[in-house]
């Protein structure tokens, strides 16, 4: 079921006109970019629905559940790391934050620039970095790519 929306989502994409080295460049099967469960992206689809109208203790459950469902499901850690910080559970967003970023290959370009961004200041607020480290260049990519979403508050 998945598979055929990601498929459709493509199609839809090519007929709208967008540039086929784009398509090909940004494309990722929707299976891979989010959940191959669709209990999983319900119940992320609930926490956001829940951080909108209650906040983000409300969410919390929903997105545990939706990684219960799929423990790889990266933007499901993302979430949970964004309010776990905003609750001050530090600890625990550190570890979600860790998981998001792991899960690299199941993720979208523009949500690894999201979760890469999430992890680069993080690992800045969190540890000292070692001399000569090379800066991390998510969030000017992510600015330039998409400058219209670059603001802390949606970076989640």
């Amino acid at each position: 079921m998945v598979q055929h929306l990601g498929e459709a989502a493509r199609k839809l994409r090519e007929k709208l006109g967008e540039d086929i080295a784009s398509i090909k460049k940004y494309d990722v099967p929707l299976e891979r970019a989010t959940t191959p469960i669709p209990a999983a992206l319900k119940a992320y689809t609930d926490a956001r629905k829940a951080i909108q109208e209650k906040g983000d203790l409300e969410a919390v459950p929903f997105y545990k559940q939706a990684i219960e469902l799929d423990s790889r499901y990266a933007m499901a850690h993302s979430g949970l790391a964004v309010s776990y910080y905003n609750l001050n559970q530090m600890g625990q967003a550190s570890e979600e934050v860790r998981l998001a970023y792991e899960a690299g290959d199941r993720q979208t370009y523009r949500e690894h620039l999201n979760i890469a961004t999430l992890y680069t200041i993080w690992r800045r607020a969190t540890s000292k970095r070692p001399s000569g480290a090379t800066r991390n260049i998510s969030v000017p990519i992510r600015a330039t790519t998409w400058p219209w979403a670059i603001s802390p508050a949606n970076i989640s």
